[in-house]
């Protein structure tokens, strides 16, 4: 049977190689291990089990997770927290998903995940933009990349996109991201949700 600091040591290794779905395959199995009693460990590692989640975009589990907790009455304020991200993530509110993840002081390893998941989060966000627009608007951008205006320049100038002063307008280069075509029919549906919202601002 594994022990504590095994499995400990299996969840750092597995954020520290970013292998998002091993660690939520883990978190998942270990948290049978703990509801059927197999497991040395006292509780699950809800928080880093939440992220994981978050991090693979699994929002629909993500929620399944929170509301399992709810009612085994936990009292963990950084799980609590990381729901926050998650409850902004679900509500597509990225000024609310940046604050609430900059607002709480993270213990390690979720400070790692806090950080990976904000990388995350921004490319998958950089990646519907190029496929939705040819053009931007830098403070748009900025708003949805949660940078500065410095940072968001310096970044999209990174990736290729010119930025035009005068209209403070960014033109997209589309990313070699947006290649891929193993989930379109979901893709296109935030899309269609994602240019809505933008055209509401």
């Amino acid at each position: 049977m594994e022990t504590k600091v095994s499995k400990v040591d299996h969840v750092k290794e597995l954020i520290a190689g970013k292998n998002w779905k091993g660690l939520v395959t883990f978190c998942e199995l270990h948290e049978l291990d703990v509801a059927c009693g197999q497991s040395v460990t006292e509780t699950p590692f809800y928080t880093i089990h939440l992220f994981a989640y978050l991090l693979i975009n699994d929002l629909d589990n993500a929620r399944f997770l929170w509301k399992r907790t709810k009612k085994s009455n936990l009292n963990d304020r950084e799980f609590d927290a990381a729901w926050a991200v998650g409850r902004e993530m679900w509500n597509r509110n990225h000024t609310g998903f940046y604050n609430a993840l900059g607002s709480f002081q993270w213990t390690e390893p979720n400070n790692t995940l806090a950080t990976s998941l904000a990388d995350e989060f921004r490319g998958r966000t950089l990646e519907l933009i190029a496929k939705a627009f040819s053009t931007i608007t830098a403070k748009q951008a900025a708003t949805f990349l949660g940078l500065t205006a410095q940072q968001t320049l310096e970044h999209t100038n990174r990736l290729g996109w010119t930025y035009d002063e005068s209209g403070d307008l960014l033109t997209v280069k589309a990313s070699a991201l947006t290649k891929d075509q193993s989930s379109n029919i979901e893709r296109l549906s935030q899309l269609t949700e994602y240019f809505t919202y933008l055209e509401s601002q």
